[in-house]
């Protein structure tokens, strides 16, 4: 006969205090926990052929538990870089004309949006299509002084 061991669970008394003034005039008021204590040694089996001992059903086997943590069930947020640019005013009123072209379609976006997915268009174009875009944009010098 095998004799499975039993996690035995025991009640402790708990003090709760709170900080309020008008509390520590009142008693202490107690709650009864349940506090797991390590289960009990199994007592050693005799020394026994292997044949002699029963073999226990599989259906009493526990199957091993996951533990799984919301932060790895979660993907990582992509960190967001800030970054100034400045660009002329024909391809700021652009982006404008652009904005209130998807509000009419019933999606409105921001301005940061159509950036975004202008690059990802220019992302996805062939070479000979990405090059002789970049060629339709003219090379302008940066506004910025020097800081003297």
């Amino acid at each position: 006969m095998v004799v499975e061991p039993v996690q035995a669970v025991a009640t402790q008394t708990v003090a709760k205090r709170t900080s309020r003034p008008a509390a520590k005039k009142a008693a202490a008021t107690t709650v009864n926990r349940p506090v797991p204590t390590a289960p009990a040694p199994a007592p050693a089996a005799p020394a026994a052929p292997a044949a002699a001992l029963p073999t226990a059903p599989a259906a009493t086997a526990v199957p091993p538990v996951e533990i799984r943590s919301d932060k790895l069930l979660k993907p990582k947020k992509a960190k967001t870089v800030r970054e100034d640019f400045s660009l002329p005013m024909l391809e700021y009123l652009m982006l404008e004309t652009l904005k209130l072209r998807s509000s009419k379609l019933g999606s409105p976006v921001k301005k940061n949006v159509l950036v975004r997915a202008g690059i990802k268009a220019l992302a996805s174009m062939s070479d000979a299509n990405f090059l002789a875009m970049l060629k339709t944009v003219p090379a302008r010098k940066t506004e910025r002084t020097s800081k003297d």
